[in-house]
């Protein structure tokens, strides 16, 4: 394991830095990304099998819904009671500030030109300081777009792992480790 330094960035630049440029550091098939905020306790529950995805990463709060009346970006783990419902899609943003990803995964951007990332217009401008507001939350979910597990990139790119709770947690433990995902 080898740590390297890089310079101090703000939230923005962090984010182009991991779509971007993370690949041209790496030098392995895989890298562990471990933000300052989450740390490794125990190795115990490694499966060599995650090697076989590109990206694996907790769900956050924010997933994007396709469903009978439409499309729409659904917060706060509301999303959950949709999984699983017959004619609805949803698509979880995976956390990546600890995570695995490949380097299929890190040069994707850069392999396939035509995937673009985006940003919409604001939906509110606002505030004292001003501030720009996106509803959705989608400056996350572009620092997050290569831990999206939605098209193009499930479909054509990378291999993501379903969204499951993890097989080696006990049974009873399950349903609080969902209750801490949530908090």
């Amino acid at each position: 394991m080898e740590w390297r330094a890089i310079q101090a960035m703000n939230y923005h630049e962090y984010s182009r830095f991991m779509l971007f440029a993370l690949w041209r550091v790496v030098e392995t098939e895989f890298a562990l990304i471990v933000q300052d905020d989450g740390w490794v306790l125990s190795t115990d529950n490694w499966h060599d099998d995650y090697l076989q995805y590109d990206y694996l990463g907790a769900p956050i709060h924010l997933a994007h819904v396709d469903a009978p009346d439409g499309a729409r970006w659904v917060r706060q783990f509301e999303w959950c009671k949709d999984m699983g419902r017959p004619g609805y899609t949803v698509t979880s943003v995976l956390n990546g500030g600890f995570s695995l990803g490949s380097q299929r995964l890190m040069r994707a951007l850069i392999e396939h030109p035509d995937i673009h990332v985006s940003i919409p217009p604001q939906d509110l401008v606002a505030g004292d300081p001003l501030r720009m507001h996106w509803h959705n939350d989608v400056l996350l979910m572009t620092r997050n777009c290569r831990v999206c597990s939605a098209p193009p990139w499930r479909r054509r790119v990378c291999v993501f792992r379903p969204w499951t709770l993890p097989r080696s947690l006990p049974s009873n433990m399950q349903e609080r480790s969902i209750t801490a995902w949530m908090h």
